[in-house]
Order: structure tokens, then sequence, then C-alpha cells
């Protein structure tokens, strides 16, 4: 008797990850291991240390929320910054 299709992933799909999503993981743990390198990307991104801890332990995670937020919060900035300006004309 076949086996009844769950929907489910197999395991092995479940597991898999992609060499660029290892290559961003692997990017976020040397963020992560590096007080430094945390600090350059605060200044650079206009963020907190906490802030950027959090975002590269959701890369680190695999999750891509955090890449999400902080796209939706860049592009409402850009939209701040744009309306101003339209204002003056």
């Amino acid at each position: 008797m076949p086996a009844a299709k769950t929907g489910r992933k197999s395991h092995k799909e479940e597991i898999y990850v992609s060499p660029t999503e290892a290559q961003r993981r692997q990017a976020a743990a040397v963020t992560l291991s590096s007080w430094e390198l945390q600090a350059m990307r605060a200044v650079s991104g206009g963020e907190s240390l906490p802030q950027v801890r959090l975002r590269f332990t959701k890369m680190l995670a695999g999750t891509a929320e955090g890449d999400e937020e902080r796209r939706k919060k860049m592009e409402d900035l850009l939209r701040e910054e744009q309306q101003p300006k339209e204002n003056q004309r």
C-alpha cells in the first residue's frame, strides 16, 4: 500500500540550504563573532548594535524576516525623505 501524501516536505528537502544561503549564514556568524564588524555594520546601516545583532542572528537562523523588516524600514525612510522634498516644490 503506498504511503499517503501529506503535503509535507521530505527530510532532505527540509534541511537543504542553498550555497548562497550558506555563504550568507557564514557571513552572519563572522559578523556576530566580532564586535568591530558589528559596529561597522551599525554605523553603515544607521542601526544600533542590538538591531545589528538581532538582524544577523535572524540571518544565521535562516529566517527571512530580518531582511524583510530591514527592507520595509528602509523603504519607509526613503518615502519620508521624499515627502518633504515634494512639499517644498
